[in-house]
């Protein structure tokens, strides 16, 4: 039974304590009698001869998130003077908190995350509280705030007492305060994430917590003002005896989770004298000065003090600009809250800086982007710097307009660099990199993860440079209508120069690539760059002939699967004409060269079906891959004979390529599935005789492939699933109103009229064996020629297929 709930004793209280506050809070009018049992096991509030003492151990803390619980889900509807005034009690004697704990826990954080806890209950009453006691309480947390910063400035206690408490409970405070300000519709859900027996199912959940007004944000802002005005020191030492390696916390670099370190595991030295060089203190004070001047209703320079905030920013970058130079030998725990407390800075820099600063300012922040990699794990940081550097570098551009003409440059420089190939080719060495379905998406420094693959650390970076691309592209629009074509055209120049055969080079030309690819996508249609991006990738296109065109092809079908309009079909037709002939000309004829794309063209069409959300598009797309479909039969078959030697070329050669395509029909046919038994639509009884004989080739295809033959086992299992799913929406392959014409097809337009008597003979006896070897059955269908074989066996499987799938999912 071990890892059961009931195997740990203090996951079991938690969870009953959680378990009764939402009991309580879902009640109309619960009892004080019932309150005052859970607030009864909080931590219990001691009068002294001078002050209250509060005392705290792990079940006492569980009870007090347990009531924080309650407050919040209940919004405070009942009984909350009474709770309001204990927990006013509690917040105003959090400076003579007594925690109960074992040396071991001690190490693990344990008064950081205490502090942090309380803080949560303290969010989730002010939340919903009424106006005066929000007031009163925020009042009362901020008071406590401001004095462990004194105690830190003015170092008043021993140097221990400094390291092993002060430090953890401002680091407690400040976090919740940063909760309280980013305005995050998810706070609620991270404030008692882990909570043993909690689950977020308050309607509240989801929605930003009213926390801080405005008054409360420049109260907080005046106490961190003052903390950070004071002089900083820029030399080195401090920060050299400031590292410890992390005891409690290891960060592998190429991991998934997404775990931030606890404040607790970095300490500094005793012989530290300046708190401000602690990068985990100084990260919190500037993110916290941060979240207040952007997240305020008053976020502008008028209100708060421009030149003061630009002064503390300028000497906050100079050392996170020296931090980051010396990265590598940091711990990692160091090396995050110097990152953090860099980032910080360079946002509150690039938003004090006015338009006539600004060329400065984007100078400055271009050097940090150019720094050069470390030889550490810990430099899995600066490539999250220059993610935060790029966001910041297009707010600037936009602040200040002019730079547009020269900031694109700047990019370009920046992704033709060694630092972008460097870590491309770090993301290939994990293995082979999906573009098709790679995300878009930024990351903001303070969500981004601490342990992260190297695929993910290249595309943080990677698509925070093409949307500041983006961003001053659609800048320079606003000034001039051909800036957007003028760049993508100098940028098209470089791709058309760059030689595939040296690999820096060639890993540059991939990244430039999927640059366009992601303007092509996210622009505006009116702004010409998807036009101008197809011709671009269009004209490279086999000139030369290299590994480039498959990821050209690729990165096509991903703009043909997100514009999702008329063009994408166009291109789509485009592509497939290119790989048909390619794929079975001669060797001597020019076509040839394009035969390398075929296999990327097929993923492309896979991908693209599964974005089609029209269901016009999707039917018109299943055509055209059905053509595409019986079209490369017909080629195989004319390959066969052109073929010298007949016999090297037999019609089942090109059944892996046809095999291919079916995943494209069959995901098709699947979405249809799911429409037909949404809408309860039927399968497709109308088609027009042109459909009709697409189908009809098909299934005369598969035959002779022997793609419904299963029981055979000769292609991959799932080949004949999706042949399954296809034959659920076929439609009937004899019309009314059209025997006539299709015996005429068959007769005279058929592909498969030159066969072989053996041929023949083999294709009678296949079709004898399914209908039933009776004397009547080999009597007429020895009179059949062998496409009137093939047509009737067509029929006879395609009704077979549709009958067991629908039972199948019946």
């Amino acid at each position: 039974m071990t890892g059961c709930w009931f195997s740990n004793p203090r996951s079991f209280h938690a969870s009953c304590l959680v378990g009764l506050a939402k009991s309580l809070a879902s009640c109309e009018s619960p009892s004080w009698e019932l309150v005052v049992k859970l607030r009864d096991q909080c931590p219990a509030i001691r009068s002294t001869a001078e002050k209250d003492v509060v005392v705290i151990n792990e079940r006492c803390l569980a009870a007090l998130l347990a009531l924080g619980v309650f407050c919040h889900e209940s919004a405070m509807k009942h009984h909350s003077d009474r709770l309001c005034e204990y927990l006013l009690q509690l917040i105003e004697a959090l400076p003579r908190v007594q925690w109960h704990h074992s040396q071991s826990s001690k190490k693990d954080g344990a008064i950081e995350n205490m502090f942090f806890k309380i803080g949560a209950v303290v969010i989730s009453v002010v939340s919903v509280a009424g106006p005066a006691t929000k007031n009163e309480m925020i009042r009362a947390y901020l008071k406590v705030f401001q004095s462990y910063i004194d105690v830190l400035q003015a170092k008043s206690a021993p140097p221990d007492v400094l390291l092993q408490d002060v430090v953890p409970r401002f680091l407690g405070m400040s976090r919740t305060l940063v909760m309280m300000l980013a305005q995050d519709p998810k706070a609620y859900e991270t404030l008692y994430e882990g909570v043993v027996g909690y689950s977020a199912t308050h309607t509240s959940c989801g929605k930003p917590l009213d926390t801080m007004d405005e008054e409360h944000k420049d109260a907080l802002f005046e106490v961190v003002k003052g903390a950070l005005s004071l002089p900083v020191s820029t030399n080195s030492s401090g920060a050299e005896g400031a590292s410890r390696e992390s005891s409690a916390v290891s960060i592998p670099v190429d991991g998934q989770s997404s775990l931030v370190p606890s404040p607790s595991n970095f300490a500094v030295s005793k012989a530290e004298l300046n708190w401000l060089q602690v990068p985990m203190v100084r990260s919190m004070l500037l993110t916290l000065m941060k979240n207040i001047v952007k997240h305020s209703a008053k976020s502008d320079i008028q209100h708060y003090p421009r030149e003061e905030i630009l002064a503390i920013a300028k000497a906050h970058l100079v050392i996170g600009k020296r931090d980051l130079r010396s990265l590598g030998s940091f711990s990692p725990d160091k090396a995050y809250y110097s990152v953090m407390a860099l980032g910080a800075s360079v946002e509150l820099l690039v938003w004090a800086t006015d338009v006539q600063g600004g060329e400065d300012v984007f100078q400055q922040l271009v050097t940090i982007l150019m720094v050069n990699s470390v030889n550490a794990p810990q430099s899995i940081f600066i490539s999250y710097v220059r993610a935060a550097v790029l966001k910041e570098l297009a707010t600037v551009v936009e602040k200040t307009s002019s730079l547009s003409r020269s900031a694109p440059d700047r990019f370009l420089e920046f992704l033709t660099s060694n630092l972008v190939a460097d870590l491309y080719r770090e993301a290939l060495s994990c293995g082979e990199i999906n573009t098709l379905n790679r995300s878009s998406t930024c990351m903001d420094l303070v969500t981004m993860p601490v342990k992260a693959s190297k695929k993910d650390i290249f595309f943080i970076v990677f698509n925070s440079l093409c949307q500041a691309v983006c961003s001053v592209l659609q800048v320079g629009y606003k000034q001039n209508s051909d800036y957007i074509v003028a760049f993508l055209t100098s940028v098209g120049n470089r791709l058309y120069t760059t030689d595939a055969d040296d690999l820096a080079a060639y890993h540059t030309a991939l990244c430039i690539i999927m640059l366009l690819g992601h303007i092509a996508v996210e622009l505006p249609s009116e702004y010409g760059a998807r036009v101008t991006v197809i011709n671009i990738f269009q004209q490279r296109l086999f000139h030369p002939v290299s590994n480039l065109d498959s990821f050209l092809v690729t990165e096509l079908g991903r703009i043909a699967a997100r514009t999702r309009d008329q063009p994408t079909l166009d291109l789509l037709s485009h592509l497939m004409n290119i790989s048909l002939v390619s794929f079975y000309a001669k060797p001597t004829d020019k076509q040839e060269t394009a035969g390398h794309i075929f296999q990327p063209l097929l993923t492309c069409l896979e991908h693209v079906s599964s974005h089609m959300e029209d269901p016009g598009q999707r039917y018109e797309l299943l055509l055209k891959a059905l053509k595409l479909f019986v079209q490369q039969g017909v080629e195989a078959k004319r390959a066969s004979e052109r073929s010298e030697d007949p016999s090297t070329v037999k019609a089942t050669s090109s059944s892996f390529g046809l095999g291919l395509l079916l995943p494209v029909l069959a995901l098709v046919s699947d979405v249809i599935i799911i429409s037909t038994l949404m809408k309860k639509m039927p399968r497709i009884t109308e088609p027009s005789i042109s459909d009709v004989k697409l189908f009809r080739d098909f299934w005369m295809y598969c035959i002779i492939m022997g793609f419904s033959e299963a029981q055979k086992g000769i292609f991959p299992s799932a080949w004949y699933l999706h042949v399954h799913q296809i034959a659920l929406k076929s439609p009937l392959l004899l019309s009314m109103g059209t025997e006539q014409y299709f015996n005429k097809e068959l007769a005279l337009n058929n592909p498969h009229q030159s066969v072989t008597t053996a041929e023949l003979q083999e294709c009678r006896l296949n079709l004898v064996e399914q209908l039933g070897k009776t004397f009547e059955i080999e009597k007429l269908v020895g009179r059949l020629n062998f496409v009137q074989c093939l047509h009737l066996h067509s029929i006879y499987k395609l009704e077979s297929l549709s009958m067991q799938s629908t039972a199948d999912l019946q």
